[in-house]
């Protein structure tokens, strides 16, 4: 089944979103009502011709940036071995800006977990992965450290 083009104002929320991500901002400034923005830019996203018009272009931004998954990852195992080398506590703000480069490549999704009323799960995902494990263990382990200094 092929995918519908998208409508002028579709093509304009992705533009708009690939500006900060914020798909609320992105849906009022393509030309959404302000008024329903907060509902129709997430909306927006559940569209299978935008989600992959999105996907496209920001893995075009990517590579045009040379970002990658491999970049950020190798970047924090870097700057946790160089600053366990050198004694250096005060990495987090390097720590951060790979956190904040693996956010903007989607390698990191929040958890998820929606409850019954009776408290049993309705929807569990888990997306941080190994990946978001790294990042925390680095941040534990540089707290950590800066608490004994």
């Amino acid at each position: 089944m092929a995918t519908r083009p998208l409508t002028p104002k579709q093509a304009a929320f992705v533009r708009e979103y690939l500006v900060d991500l914020n798909a609320t901002q992105a849906a009022i400034r393509a030309g959404y009502s302000a008024k329903t923005a907060r509902a129709s830019g997430p909306r927006m996203l559940t569209f299978v011709a935008v989600k992959a018009a999105v996907s496209s272009a920001l893995v075009k931004q990517a590579a045009k940036s040379e970002l990658s998954a491999e970049f950020v990852l190798s970047g924090i195992r870097s700057v946790v071995e160089r600053c366990e080398a050198a004694g250096v506590k005060h990495s987090l703000p390097a720590l951060k800006g790979y956190e904040l480069l693996g956010k903007y490549l989607k390698l990191f999704a929040e958890r998820l977990s929606l409850e019954n009323p009776d408290g049993t799960p309705l929807v569990e995902g888990n997306a941080l992965g190994a990946m978001a494990a790294l990042v925390a263990a680095a941040h534990s382990t540089v707290a950590q450290r800066e608490a004994k200094a």
